[in-house]
């Protein structure tokens, strides 16, 4: 009787033990375990952070990120929350790291990777090649976590398996359980966002102490079966421990270092005060819109004990006629979805109130009606018209500094960048009627340039001192069209029309004259000043500046032949200019062996004489009608003066 009590028993215990197993027996590749040094006055720590969601998102379920705060970086000023932890420096001591971001991948050195040679932390650009080695290694160990909260008493317990499909080559490893914290919303330099980053990943407490606890049986198929239980206290260092937004983590490592793989889990929640209870937790749309929809972003939590399984939401704009949004999914106690709604058709005031409320769940009547239902409002955008200047003032770290216009379309038709320290730049869009957003980047974080977008009314569309951090989006709508006009240019030597010569009319491109001479720009809005220059083959090149305010504007250009630059100087004149035949010429310094050539536009010589007095008198009345040179020319100068005889 006593044996087959105990063959029941140990029968009883076999099954116990394989039906609570979550760990794989089969063998598998190593996850990676990326712990980044971090800090949140450290402004390339969002482009690291970013870099590990990458690395994560390719590979969900075979990434663990812990993101450590540590060092000076994360050294909190007044009224800012403390993110460090009893463990981080030490941590960050062992890795080498010189900078910040910095991070380990599962502890290991990687020679030609590490900052210091030996160390284990590389920056944020070697992360990814790195990991991609760790996944591709076999791992002489599996791990499988499982986490359950109460929510009621916030104890906390952590459920560990470790199965060795393969033998370490140390006689004692360690197991490392991990509990960090997602969704705190926090200050950081170079996020662009305020106070209201949210960091994620951020590494709380180690349930196992500093470097874990020992693993003494790691030879193959050695089974480790650990259950641990932690009360989630009010807060972490001043900061409110939200125990919704939990994660835990667990890796087994070979001593302090060399992690050799690791899981990770969000947990269940039991215990809730409610069985069917939905909560509105945050409603997101722009605080700027342009034109007449509007496509509300919701976050919906499931706070009861039963599974939410659909929601039925109203939503509208101005207490004007509902729309319904009906939801369905599967989600678990304290577990959250977002979507969007929609888009709702409103007629728009400046400022617009949205309304969004639940009004069913599954599983009968909402317990708990109180986070039920949400207000936010939004304001109409700047209303301009069609010709549009934007401003920009750089600072002196311009190379930071971008910026691009989107149409309704989501088109870009317009950019901005590597521009100079300190300086000013201008540009005029002539936009169609239309929806714009005009974006706005500071690589680093920090803002700095100082723009103004206004239309040619002086409207004040958008006025920026410069303090958007990482960039913001501006939308705005054109709604009224600014009068153009027509630039028609008649390009001539002085007698006969000059073809094929290009004109570029700054802002407005480039055009070509016909056979008259004729090239004629449309569209053209008001503008004072406007630069233009004239180029063709065999002259010489023509600019000059031209406004168009409120009328078509014809614009007569003499071009001159190469070589015939107008030299004018003080002690040269001609007059009367222009002349009906008889021409002066005063010369007031009088230069031996002085030579005197009248020149056709064409570059025909009609007459040469030596001066010989301070005035020479020419009597040109036989030559037709049009433009002549006048070119003196001494042994060590060659002066050159335009005239019209009439």
């Amino acid at each position: 009787m006593k044996k087959i009590l105990i063959l029941t028993f140990n029968l009883f215990a076999t099954f116990f033990v394989l039906a609570q197993t979550i760990v794989s027996t089969t063998s598998e590749n190593k996850n990676v375990v990326l712990e980044e040094f971090t800090g949140i006055h450290c402004g390339y720590c969002p482009d690291g952070h970013a870099r590990a969601k990458e690395i994560q998102d390719a590979h969900p379920d075979d990434v663990v990120i812990i993101n450590i705060h540590t060092g000076s970086y994360a050294n909190p000023s007044s009224g800012e929350p403390d993110f460090r932890t009893s463990f981080g420096d030490e941590i960050a001591s062992q890795s080498d790291l010189t900078g910040y971001p910095s991070g380990t991948v599962n502890r290991h050195v990687f020679s030609g990777y590490e900052m210091t040679i030996g160390g284990t932390a590389q920056s944020r650009g070697n992360w990814a090649t790195t990991s991609n080695l760790i996944l591709s290694e076999s791992s002489y160990v599996n791990i499988a976590i499982e986490a359950e909260i109460n929510v009621q008493t916030r104890i906390m317990t952590v459920h560990v398996e470790a199965y060795y499909t393969g033998s370490s080559s140390q006689s004692t490893n360690k197991l490392n359980v991990v509990i960090m914290q997602n969704n705190t919303l926090g200050p950081q330099s170079g996020g662009g966002m305020g106070d209201e980053y949210v960091h994620m990943h951020r590494l709380v407490h180690m349930l196992t102490g500093q470097w874990g606890e020992d693993i003494t049986t790691t030879n193959q198929g050695a089974f480790i079966d650990r259950t641990y239980t932690y009360t989630i206290p009010a807060d972490y260092n001043g900061v409110t421990a939200m125990i919704q937004d939990m994660e835990v983590a667990a890796f087994v490592a070979e001593g302090n270092q060399e992690v050799i793989s690791g899981a990770t889990v969000e947990p269940s929640f039991i215990n809730l005060s409610t069985n069917n209870n939905a909560g509105l937790e945050k409603i997101v749309v722009a605080k700027i819109i342009c034109g007449n929809m509007v496509t509300p972003l919701v976050k919906i939590r499931n706070n009861g004990n039963n599974n939410l399984t659909s929601v039925d939401i109203s939503y509208n704009v101005g207490g004007n006629t509902d729309s319904v949004h009906h939801w369905t999914g599967n989600l678990e106690p304290l577990k959250f979805a977002e979507f969007d709604l929609g888009e709702y058709e409103f007629t728009p005031v400046q400022t617009n109130s949205l309304n969004v409320e639940i009004t069913s769940i599954s599983g009968g009547v909402d317990e708990d009606e109180s986070d039920n239902a949400i207000t936010d409002s939004f304001d109409k955008s700047a209303e301009a018209n069609n010709l549009v200047t934007l401003s920009l003032t750089t600072d002196q770290y311009a190379n930071e500094i971008s910026w691009k216009l989107f149409n309704s379309s989501g088109a870009e038709i317009g950019s901005g960048s590597g521009y100079s320290n300190n300086s000013t730049i201008s540009e005029t869009f002539h936009l169609d009627l239309d929806c714009y957003i005009f974006e706005i980047i500071d690589s680093y974080g920090d803002g700095g340039a100082r723009y103004d977008l206004k239309d040619s009314d002086g409207l004040i569309i958008h006025s920026s001192t410069g303090s958007y951090g990482k960039g913001e989006d501006i939308p705005f709508k054109t709604i009224t069209e600014v009068q153009t006009y027509s630039t028609t240019f008649n390009v001539t030597d002085g007698t006969n029309p000059i073809e094929n010569a290009e004109i570029n009319l700054t802002s407005f491109g480039t055009q070509t004259t016909d056979a008259s001479g004729v090239a004629i720009f449309n569209d053209v809005y008001p503008k004072n000043d406007i630069d233009y220059t004239i180029t063709t083959t065999g002259f010489d090149s023509y600019s000059d500046r031209v406004s168009v305010i409120d009328e078509n504007v014809t614009v007569d250009v003499v071009i001159i032949l190469t070589g015939f630059a107008d030299l004018k100087s003080e002690s040269f004149s001609i007059y009367p200019n222009p002349t009906n035949g008889i021409l002066y010429v005063k010369h007031d310094e009088f230069i031996e062996n002085t030579v005197l050539k009248v020149i056709t536009i064409n570059g025909k010589e009609i007459l040469k004489q030596k001066i010989d007095e301070n005035i020479t008198s020419l009597d040109l009345s036989i030559q037709p009608k049009g433009f002549y040179f006048i070119k003196i020319v001494s042994a060590d100068s060659e002066r050159v003066s335009k005239f019209i005889i009439e």
